[in-house]
């Protein structure tokens, strides 16, 4: 089984790699890295991580990360997915050793929940928005913040075929009669955005 970790946004790529290739329980034989940017990177000389292998796409200005992902989906053969949004700025691969843990022990979802150590009352406030979403709404979002999300590669490949869901299908249950297992990861920063227009 192949993994590909799709980290949308301005990255730290030789880090990232780095910590890939010290602490994650795989073979580099057995995943692939794609970094996903709609700004062009500045020059890293990534060339002592030759063994590994990874790919930057860059796209227009003005592309989401959701369209960025899209076009991925659509257009790359990916296997299984751990999809590293922008909102993952701390990435602890101690974590994403769990998440490949679960999804061999046969989960087909496994997203993040960050720790935010909330009290009593943020908790049941919480509850009763996911309960009214899911009422008013007809749909299930995923619990907690899911800044990592991995995704099995049969679901994969049913996005695939699905043009214009996939970013949807990144935020919610959308999946019949399969419930994400989650893993809780430490609490992230919140990524400020700066919008110009043009």
């Amino acid at each position: 089984m192949i993994y590909t970790f799709v980290f949308v946004g301005e990255r730290e790529r030789g880090k990232i790699l780095e910590e890939i290739t010290s602490k994650i329980s795989l073979s580099s034989s057995a995943y692939q890295v794609l970094f996903l940017n709609n700004k062009d990177y500045t020059k890293e000389d990534l060339s002592i991580y030759s063994h590994i292998n990874f790919r930057t796409i860059i796209f227009r200005e003005s592309a989401t990360q959701d369209e960025m992902f899209e076009t991925v989906v659509q257009g790359e053969s990916l296997g299984t997915v751990i999809l590293f949004k922008e909102s993952a700025v701390k990435v602890n691969f101690k974590y994403i050793n769990q998440m490949i843990d679960q999804n061999r022990n046969g989960h087909k979802i496994v997203i993040s929940k960050q720790d935010k150590h909330a009290n009593i009352f943020t908790r049941a406030f919480n509850q009763v928005k996911k309960f009214l979403i899911r009422v008013f709404l007809g749909i299930k979002l995923y619990p907690g913040e899911a800044d990592i999300i991995l995704i099995d590669q049969v679901l994969v490949s049913t996005m695939s075929e699905m043009d214009g869901k996939s970013g949807f299908l990144t935020k919610v249950n959308g999946w019949a009669g399969i419930e994400p297992k989650t893993v809780t990861i430490d609490e992230q920063k919140s990524v400020k955005k700066s919008y110009s227009i043009k």
